[in-house]
Order: structure tokens, then sequence, then C-alpha cells
């Protein structure tokens, strides 16, 4: 029997697996060769395979060929090394200027004057690139670059430029410039036809956006310009495009603290211009690529010949890569078949491929946080309690109790308690029903309840901030809905800071019977009654009936459907409730959160419980584009009594799935599942201690990917980084435990001592993230209070806080200061990192 064939590195060519079809061979060899072209361009230009920007294009055609053909036999050797070595040998064998094969046609807008063509004409130029590798359309070197006319330069037509560099066949179409002003229609709308017909005709592989990096003074008035121009040439104009921030060798200005540095600048500008492009978009999530140039003639120049920005960085090199990155992931699409069926062109490739392989300015596609979701799950739960839980309780046991003694007198007393509390879960639910009534009544005539007004003025100057705690004091109905708004913390003074609402209400849901008051005895009966339970109280000291017939009658003593029925129920009953839902609206994003939770008590002294939850959480969207909700569905399973008389035990099942779209059929889901166990123990020398531990796994469900795009089999989108159906899933796992112990006893302090132990851990993909935390407390009296807390965390960080409250020793909050303040001190001299 011969041997089974497994997959060598070759010494030249890609990485194939015998045993496959011929046509998965057939795609390895062509990504195989994108790979090869995008090594040999990075190498020409200064780079090589580990530089950050072509690592990441390298991951994401690796990513793409996972989706439509997964490696199914063991671990790949990778891919990256080979088409490194070939990339050599072929530099090596052909030279650094041989062509390589394909060409990139790249489309400059943008606002007139922000220099697109003075770009163009530095980016074909000799030099600049590490030497003259520029030439002309005869092959000839080009002169070196010449300076565009700042007054009569500008561009008044379409204009077409060719050329090659390190071998790559480069066309730039250059177009008028557009104006930043509203007044500028009719100038925009001829300017927009010709950038429209020769975006259509030409085709380009990628767009080019360029402005100037020291244009300040707009703050956003670009935005009609770019609105109108995604409206002519679609949204879709800006998924595969690049920001090219011109003027970058200018020195930055001066800021509130003086010279500002060049990234700082460089970030607050490309970041203000970013919001603008969403904007014009309408797509939150678009980010793009953004690259400084600095085109002039005359701009500074490294030791080996280079043009430079102001950090001293050569810009044209990092451009031709993001250039060539963006060429070649639309070249990988249109390959893979991923483009919709209306074939609009290479640019609508581009932005299908950047979707699909997380690249140039697109989000990743929908994955689960498992991470997060284990995180929550390993958090300690309980179920929901009644509003007079303890009392509840305190009747059930009682009746419990009545139920099994024998001797009369201590039935008569557990009877006559059981009384007392019944009288007072009545006296409760009689006035909270009465608040309820009185404030509906109130509302529904027009009246105002209002709370006690504040000792200070309501009317102030609009420089002084309100009170939050009196802003938006409201009454609030017990046993209704809770409406209260969202307030921006960082808002201004004069506007009201409302960014949206959330509504919560927390309730029993019961039957209406068990809501019924007893029927009324006249006293007559009532007499007998009494007279009848003390006889016969009085008669079971002999024959040990008394006991049970003293319970009949202080629990009611009657049936319902065949089943004793508890007092108790009859008051509170049911099924706690608890309901969320919030909505805000802010600059950056919508969101809306909604829970619902339930618990089950299957016996009555609530011994086994049942607690089931739900909750939608919104994520992505933006302008135009739909909604993702996060969904979670879980149950919990309680048990008292497991591993000692105080100990509990909690099983749960969880599963959840990103609603594309907000179609819950449609998106990633997964499942897992949780066990939790609380008990109690003695830490030392007697001191009570409670233990909680908590431990969850999670992992996704096969075949139950999100949307597939045209070209793609169902069930293939990335979730959490693993390929749909290949072997890259992985389960995530947590672990949570914490010990709380109270020190009062061990050393004999005054007031309570507690102490809290915590320590959590979560694997996810061979990656393990832990962290312990360790909290004290004392309270010397009822007005002075001491706390710490130090944190420690497997990334190497550490935190240490500490808490004075105290109303007389002001110096207190100047000794709590000492360490943030010598924190900084030591940093500032280099002593601490």
């Amino acid at each position: 029997m011969l041997p089974a064939r497994t997959a060598v590195p070759p010494a030249g060519g890609p990485i194939l697996d015998p045993d496959e079809p011929e046509a998965i061979q057939k795609l390895r060899r062509e990504i195989h060769t994108v790979r090869v072209s995008l090594i040999r361009a990075a190498q020409r230009l200064g780079y090589d395979h580990e530089n950050g920007l072509v690592k990441q294009v390298l991951y994401r055609l690796n990513l793409a060929e996972k989706l439509k053909a997964p490696w199914r036999k063991g671990k790949r050797p990778d891919p990256a090394l080979a088409a490194a070595r070939e990339a050599e040998r072929l530099e090596v064998h052909h030279g650094p200027r041989a062509p390589l094969g394909f060409t990139v046609k790249m489309m400059l807008i943008g606002l007139t004057g922000s220099g697109k063509t003075q770009l163009i004409h530095s980016l074909l130029s000799a030099g600049g690139v590490g030497g003259p590798l520029s030439s002309g359309a005869d092959g000839q070197e080009e002169p070196p670059c010449k300076l565009v006319d700042p007054f009569d330069g500008a561009t008044k037509k379409v204009e077409v430029v060719s050329g090659t560099v390190h071998g790559i066949r480069v066309v730039c179409i250059d177009t008028p410039g557009l104006v930043a002003s509203a007044s500028a229609t009719a100038t925009n709308g001829r300017s927009l036809q010709q950038i429209r017909k020769a975006y259509n005709s030409h085709k380009p592989d990628l767009v080019v956006y360029v402005d100037r990096l020291d244009a300040t003074a707009r703050a956003g008035g670009e935005l009609p310009a770019l609105k109108v121009l995604s409206d002519n040439l679609g949204a879709g104009l800006w998924l595969n495009t690049i920001v090219a921030l011109s003027h970058a060798g200018t020195p930055p200005p001066c800021g509130p603290k003086g010279q500002m540095s060049f990234d700082q600048y460089a970030n607050q500008r490309s970041h203000v211009l970013q919001q603008v492009i969403r904007a014009a978009s309408g797509d939150d999530r678009l980010m793009n690529p953004t690259a400084f140039v600095e085109s002039h003639p005359g701009c500074a120049l490294n030791g080996s010949g280079q043009a430079v920005i102001a950090n001293g960085m050569p810009w044209k090199a990092h451009l031709y890569l993001m250039i060539v990155s963006a060429k070649l992931l639309a070249d990988t699409e249109n390959m893979l078949q991923m483009q919709d069926g209306s074939q609009k062109g290479s640019a609508s490739a581009g932005a299908h491929a950047a979707a699909m392989m997380g690249g140039m300015g697109m989000a990743p596609p929908r994955t689960l946080p498992l991470p997060y979701l284990v995180s929550s799950l390993t958090q300690f739960s309980r179920p929901l309690k009644y509003p007079d839980h303890d009392l509840v309780l305190d009747v059930r046991m009682m009746e419990s109790a009545l139920k099994k003694t024998s001797e009369p007198r201590g039935a008569r007393d557990l009877a006559r308690a059981i009384k007392g509390r019944l009288l007072q879960l009545r006296q409760a639910h009689a006035n909270k029903e009465r608040m309820q009534r009185s404030f509906r009544n109130a509302t529904l005539a027009g009246g105002k309840v209002t709370p006690e007004p504040p000792s200070l003025a309501t009317r102030r100057p609009p420089s002084v901030h309100p009170p939050g705690s009196f802003r938006y004091r409201v009454p609030e109905p017990a046993g209704g809905w809770i409406v209260r708004p969202h307030i921006e913390s960082h808002g201004m003074d004069n506007s009201d800071g409302i960014e949206g609402l959330y509504l919560e209400k927390s309730a029993v849901a019961r039957r209406s019977t068990e809501l019924e008051p007893p029927p009324k005895e006249s006293k007559a009966s009532a007499s007998k009654q009494k007279d009848a339970g003390f006889a016969g109280g009085a008669a079971a000291g002999s024959s040990g009936s008394g006991g049970k017939s003293a319970a009949g009658k202080a629990s009611g003593g009657g049936r319902r459907g065949g089943r004793q029925r508890s007092s108790a129920d009859k008051l509170l009953g049911g099924v706690p409730f608890h309901h969320y839902v919030s909505a805000q609206v802010t600059k950056e994003a919508k969101t809306v959160q909604a829970r619902t939770e339930a618990s089950l008590y299957h016996d009555p002294l609530g011994n086994t419980t049942t607690t089931l939850s739900a909750d939608v959480q919104t994520c992505g969207g933006g302008a135009g584009v739909p909604l993702d909700a996060l969904v979670t569905a879980r149950a919990d399973l309680r048990r008292r009594g497991v591993l000692g008389s105080h100990g509990k035990a909690t099983l749960g099942v969880v599963a959840c799935r990103v609603a594309e779209a907000g179609r819950p059929h449609v998106g990633p889901a997964a499942a897992g599942v949780r066990l939790q166990q609380t008990c109690g123990l003695s830490v030392w020398r007697g001191a009570p201690g409670k233990l909680s531990m908590c431990a969850a796994v999670m992992g996704p469900l096969p075949g139950a990917g999100g949307q597939a795009p045209p070209g793609m089999a169902p069930g293939a989108v990335q979730m959490d980084g693993g390929a749909g159906g290949g072997p890259d899933r992985a389960l995530c796992a947590g672990a949570n435990a914490e010990l709380m112990a109270e020190l009062q006893g061990i050393f004999r302090t005054r007031e309570s001592l507690p102490l809290t132990l915590g320590a959590n851990a979560i694997r996810y993909r061979g990656e393990i993230m832990a962290g312990l935390a360790c909290a004290m407390q004392y309270r010397t009296s009822k007005s002075e209070m001491v706390g710490g807390r130090l944190t420690l965390s497997s990334k190497s960080r550490a935190g240490l806080s500490v808490k004075i409250k105290s109303q007389d020793k002001w110096w207190a909050g100047l000794v709590a200061m000492a360490l943030p303040l010598g924190t900084l001190l030591l940093q500032s001299l280099g002593l601490m990192r």
C-alpha cells in the first residue's frame, strides 16, 4: 500500500494539494501569482513581505482563498513564504525593470487647487522613489517633475496621463476640480458631467481623493461638493477610495499648547476629513486609508534622494504600495467572481472585494464577539425576587413548618404569626394600589404631581449648569413603566442634552384570581369558626390533629382545582419579570437596546427556579445602511442544596445570532453553556465567607454563517475570524471566581471589614487573557469610609485605586491625590514607563 501523498513546499510555485480538483489548484495558482506580484512590487519600492501593509494584504488574500477553497489536510505551510521565494527568484532572473504584468488605472478627484495635477506629475516623474525608475509611454526616461502654474494651471477637462514606474503600468485620469461653495452649483455641475462620463468610460480600478493638509478653514465646507459627487457617481465610489492629503511638507501650525507635532496635526486633519466623507457617503462605518504627499519639485529629500514629508517619511513608495494593494485586491475579487451580477465595472468590483475581505474602506464581515459574550456569561447571576421577597418566603417557611408540627401550642403560635405577616402583605399591597390609582387619576385629570422644590433658585445665568439631580426630576409611579432621559454628560450649558430615553418596568405577572380579596364573613360565622378552631386545637392535644386544623385555618383552608394554595401566593404569587428598553441617538451612532427577564419559582420555598431572558442590541449601520442586531436568548436553572445545605448550583444555556439588516434568520450564530456554583465556607479562624465560581464555553454553530455574496456558497461568510465550514472554528472558554470574606472577627474591628478576591480568565484561539482583583473596605463611622482596590492583568497592566470618604477630615483628599501625582512625577522624570 502506497503512503498518502502530502503537500510539500515546492522550490517554486504555489503550495498545492495533489488530491484537490484541478479547478481548486488553478485557483491557488492564480492567487499565488497575485502574492508574487505584490511582493515583487513591494521589493522594488524598498519593502519586503514583512512590512505591515504587505502582511495585511497577504492576510486578506489568504482569507479570500480560505473562503473559496479551505485547506482540508492538516496545517498548510505558509503560502507567503513560498511567494516570497518565487518573487526573489524572478527578480534575480528578470531584473528590477521587468514589467510585472498588470496596469493600475486610477482617477484623481478633489477640490480645485488641491494639487491633483501636480501629484500626477510627481508620481510619473523621474526619481523620488529611490532613483530614475520612471519612464514614459515610449520607454524613455521622463524629465524631472515640472511645476504646475498656480494661477493658470487649473485642469479644465478630463486628461489621461500614463507612465511606467518600477515595471508597473500606471494610468492616471485627471479631472476638473470642484468648488467648495453652495453658490457654485453650475460650475460643479459641468465638472461632474465630465467626471461621470470619464468614470463610466474608463472604469478605474480605484479613486484617489486629493485634498490639502493645510486647508483647515473650511470646517466641513466641502460637504456639499462631496455630497453631489456621491449622488452622481454613487455611494460605492468611496468604498475603494484612497485619501491623499497634499502639502504635507509644510510644518504644522501652533496649537493651544505650542507647536503641534506633525503626527498629531495629521491625525486631526484626517479625522475631520473622514467624518465629512462619512456624512457624504451615508456610511458611518467607512474608513478610508490616508496617505500624506508633498508633490512640489522643491520638496525636501532624504539621503537616498527620496521625496519626504514633514516627519521625514518617503511618501511616494508608501502611496505606490497602497495603490498596488488596492489594485491587486480588486483583481482578486474579479478572479474569485465575487462581484454582483450587474457587472458595474472594476471599481464596483474593488468595492465588493474590500467589503468581503475587510479591505480598503469597509468594515469586516459580520462577526460574533465570542470573548465579549463569554465574559458576560461568566458574570454571576441570580433569579429575580418579589417586591417583598423576604416576607413572602417567611410566610411560606412558617406554613411549611406548620404542616409538619404536631404540638398544639406551637401550631397556634405559627398560625398567629402567619396571620400577622399576611396582614402586613395585604396592607402593603393596598397602599401600593392606592398610590397607583391616585397617580393615574391625577394624571388623567390634568394634574401634575411634582416633587419637593429645590432650595436654590430655578432661574440662573446661562453659564451656570443646573444641578443634574433636579434637572429632570419627575415622579415615578410604582409598579408601572418608568421613563428616564439619556443625558449627554458633556453637553452645552444652554442645551437640554437629551440624546434619547429608556423605559424600565419591574413587576409580577399573576393570574387575576390571585388578587381577589378574601370573601367577607359575618360576625356570627367568624365567631363560630374561631371557637371551632380553638376547640379543635384543644382536642388535638390528645389526638395530634390540632396542628393541621390550625394550619388549614391560617392558610385559607380552600382548594382550587384539587391543589392546596398558599395564602402568600394569593397576594404575591406569580412570575417576577423585568423589562428594559433604551433608544439613543448620538453624533456617532444610533443604538437600541432591549432586555426582558422573568423567573419561575417551581416550589413555594424557591429551592428550584428557572430564569429566562432575551437581549437585543443594535450594532453598525448608518444613514442609508441597515442596522444589524445582536440577539441573545438565555435560560438558567438554579437548584439549592447542591454541595452543601447553603450551596446553589446553576446550569444555563445560551444562543445568540447577529441578525444582518435586522433579519433574525440571516447571520452567524453561536451557542454555549454555563455552570455556576455558590457555597458558604469558613475562611480562617471561623470567619464566614462565600465562594462563587462560574465557567462558560461558547462556539459558533456549523452552517449558520451570514448571507453569502454572489458566487459563494451559503454559510461561507467569516465568523469571528474563521472560515465557514472550515477547521478554523474555535471555541471560547472562560471562568470567573470570587471569594467574599468578613474579617471583622479576625481583626476584632468595631465595624464590618469585608474582603473580596476575584480572578477571571478567557481562552480564545490559543490566547489566554487573565486578571486578578482584590478589594477591601472599612467604615470607621457613619460618615467616614476607606477603601482600596488592586487589579492585575495578563497584558502587563496593573491598577490601584484608593477611595477615602470623610466630611470632617478634608486633608484626606490631598493624601488620596498623592498616588496619581506621584505617578505623573515619576513618569516625567523618566523613572517610570
